[in-house]
């Protein structure tokens, strides 16, 4: 058996959406205080047949940052699971960033010795879109070419 968790970002809306089979609660940093959100109780994959796992929708306001992290990185023999967490939550709520929260938990969470299983994290901070695109073009009009598709993309762009 084998857990997952899986998240797609609007970054438009705001919105998470995310679902988990039986892996650890994300953590949802915001304004200073980090939080861990309920997944309710799905079961691993593989642990029951054809299982379903329930999608949850969440919005992320500017500057919120969403940890997704595995039990390698907060889990400790003979230490309850729940202390690493705490200490993943302590270490999140102190970051200013997505990049932060990723290099402060492995330099305060990662032993010297090394982690005793696979451990990895994944942060992604709502940063909003702006309202205006301000791009330079060097003055060759092949240079525009590879701009176009992602400009046309956006609403209301137009190639």
């Amino acid at each position: 058996m084998a857990t997952a968790a899986y998240a797609v970002f609007d970054p438009e809306s705001s919105m998470l959406r995310f679902a988990s089979a039986g892996h650890l609660p994300p953590i949802v940093v915001s304004g200073g205080e980090a939080r861990q959100i309920d997944t309710g109780a799905d079961l691993p994959l593989g642990a029951n047949g054809y299982s379903r796992f329930a999608e949850r929708e969440l919005s992320l306001d500017d500057g919120d940052t969403l940890v997704l992290y595995t039990d390698g990185l907060v889990e400790r023999r003979g230490v309850p699971l729940s202390h690493g967490i705490h200490e993943l939550l302590g270490v999140a709520r102190r970051a200013l960033t997505a990049e932060d929260a990723c290099l402060l938990a492995v330099e305060r969470l990662v032993p010297d010795t090394g982690l005793q299983d696979d451990g990895a994290i994944i942060a992604l901070q709502n940063v909003g879109v702006p309202s205006e695109l301000g791009m330079c073009f060097l003055a060759d009009p092949t240079a525009r070419a590879p701009y176009r598709a992602p400009l046309a993309a956006r609403p209301g762009g137009q190639q």
